[in-house]
Parts: C-alpha cells; sequence; structure tokens
C-alpha cells in the first residue's frame, strides 16, 4: 500500500493577513529565475496586457518574486501601469493586494504551489491550462490559453464584483478542503490507520 500527499499551505497564515485589495490591480507572483515563469510573464506582457491596456487601461500589473532578469527589470514602467516589485516582504500580503492573480504558464512540470497559494489568499485567479495542471479545477479559477480571452477574462472579474467574489469563495473552499495542511494531515492519519490494523 502506498499514499501520494501533495504540498499542503497553512491557509491560517493567509487567514491573519489583513490588508484592503487595491483597486484595478492585477498580479503575479513566482521565482523569475525559473524559466517556465520566465517564459510565461513574457508571453503575459507580449500577447495579453496589449489587450488589457486597450480594454482597460485603468487596470495595474505587479510581477512579484526573486531574481528577476534584467530584462523583466526593462518591462517596468509606471506609465504603462506596469510595475516589476521584484522579492516581496510577505508573499500573503502582496496576494491580498491584489485584485485578481494571473498564472500564465506555458510549461513546466509538477504542482504549481503558487496557484495553492493564491486561493488560501482568497483570490480570483485567471490561468492558463498548463498554470493550474494537478490541481483538480473545476469552477475555482478561470482558464483561457488564447492571449485575448485571458485578457477578457481578467477584465470581466476587474468588472464584476461578484463574479469575483463567488471565485474567490470557491478558491477559498478548494485551498481548505484538498490542500490546507489540517486536511494533508488528516489524510496521512487514516492512512496510517489502515496500515495498523
Amino acid at each position: 500500500k502506498y499514499h501520494v500527499s501533495s504540498t499542503g499551505v497553512d491557509v491560517e497564515k493567509f487567514d491573519a493577513v489583513e490588508v484592503e485589495q487595491k483597486p484595478y490591480s492585477i498580479g503575479f507572483l513566482g521565482s523569475l529565475d525559473w524559466m517556465p515563469n520566465q517564459e510565461g510573464v513574457k508571453w503575459f506582457l507580449e500577447k495579453v496586457w496589449l489587450f488589457i491596456r486597450q480594454k482597460a487601461p485603468q487596470i495595474q500589473l505587479n510581477i512579484a518574486g526573486k531574481n528577476a532578469p534584467d530584462w523583466l527589470h526593462a518591462f517596468n514602467n509606471p506609465k504603462e501601469n506596469i510595475h516589476v516589485v521584484g522579492l516581496v516582504d510577505s508573499a500573503g500580503q502582496f496576494l491580498k493586494e491584489q485584485e485578481v492573480i494571473v498564472v500564465p504558464l506555458l510549461s513546466g512540470s509538477g504542482m504549481r504551489i503558487k496557484i495553492i497559494e493564491a486561493m488560501a489568499a482568497k483570490k480570483a485567479i485567471v490561468s492558463t491550462t498548463v498554470g493550474a495542471e494537478g490541481i483538480p479545477i473545476k469552477d475555482q479559477c478561470i482558464l483561457k490559453n488564447d492571449a485575448e480571452k485571458f485578457a477578457d477574462a481578467v477584465i470581466s472579474l476587474i468588472n464584476n464584483k461578484e463574479l469575483k467574489e463567488q471565485l474567490e469563495s470557491k478558491a477559498y473552499d478548494l485551498a481548505v478542503s484538498v490542500y490546507s495542511n489540517q486536511s494533508k494531515v488528516n489524510e496521512l492519519i487514516q492512512y496510517y490507520k489502515t496500515l495498523i490494523k
């Protein structure tokens, strides 16, 4: 017999963070020295952001993560509403400040911990299908692979507070029920019980 336990998150840590969302803010959080993250952010900046700027120029993009390369820092332009903030002191605070979290990954393997953390932070998320691989997504976040459709999904959440709040609640419920540390511990305890019967 064997049991596979996925990585859990400390939901209570995110619950303890109390900050106001910044209006019209969308954010990306991830290690910026990881090639799939660089690839995804580059695609977002060069393909998706064009549509967002055309249709909703008030939206602010915030990109956070360690070891941002020079080419990414070159995109930093407050006049164009692009803010490359680099390493942040608190991932929880950064996530909670954003109205929408984007996960524009095009490649990579394994479960994306940052999307689970965003769910634990009760965020509305727009992701590619690759970005959400390994997570039993039904209607907990919006999945789009086309650049313009990805942009439209982001804009729809910014403009529709009711839809955004519904997505936030569903994402949080998934994080608590499936990916919280407590949930993972309970699964392991049940598995251990089957071994000692």
